[in-house]
């Protein structure tokens, strides 16, 4: 059994209740979530403490974070190479069932490398300027096929996944030709809750 760290944000409330319950974990509806609807954890805590800043408006002193174990024995793992090759086949079938059921194409975020820097949508404004000050991160295309491609598994093969989890590049390059970025991450997309085991609490510095 495979068993990671994954860090959750929420605010202090619920995360004295999920210490203390395990219960009370939500899922997310944003658009921005590229893995499709799950509860998200993130590998990294500092990650986690900012992407939840960013989408509460800056108020970070009603945060808090909840270290759990993740058990990935059944979760769609685009860290190993064998799973992005599997699931790149599938496409052909997603096309025909986009076809056939009249849902228009989603739109996504067009996603560059231009001079070492992540662009989404447009240029950046100046080759050193943060990535998610320009994006609008929509990626539904990305969420839309994932959910399909975790259901269509589930009907026709009786395989049940877990999770998701992959690694997303962004933020600034540590220079114009670099390919190293500052905003490296990976996420975990928790489809059933089961798999999420002992939730804590985990006291991070401040920024």
């Amino acid at each position: 059994m495979a068993i990671v760290t994954g860090y959750y944000c929420t605010d202090r409330t619920t995360a004295a209740a999920l210490t203390s319950t395990g219960v009370g974990f939500v899922g997310t509806l944003d658009e921005r979530d590229w893995l499709g609807l799950a509860t998200y954890f993130y590998q990294e805590p500092s990650v986690a403490r900012k992407r939840a800043i960013e989408r509460s408006g800056g108020a970070p002193l009603q945060l808090a974070i909840v270290e759990c174990d993740i058990d990935l024995r059944d979760c769609l793992d685009f860290l190993d190479p064998r799973v992005a090759a599997s699931v790149r086949n599938a496409e052909p079938a997603f096309l025909d069932y986009e076809q056939k059921s009249g849902i228009p194409v989603l739109p996504q975020a067009r996603m560059r490398v231009v001079d070492g820097l992540v662009s989404f949508a447009q240029p950046m404004p100046s080759p050193y300027a943060s990535a998610s000050a320009q994006s609008p991160y929509v990626n539904r295309r990305d969420a839309m096929f994932l959910d399909w491609y975790i259901s269509d598994l589930a009907k026709i093969e009786g395989k049940k996944k877990t999770c998701i989890r992959a690694a997303f590049v962004g933020g600034r390059a540590l220079f114009r030709e670099s390919l190293i970025f500052d905003e490296v991450h990976i996420q975990i997309a928790v489809k059933d809750l089961g798999v999420v085991i002992k939730p804590r609490p985990y006291t991070l510095e401040p920024a």
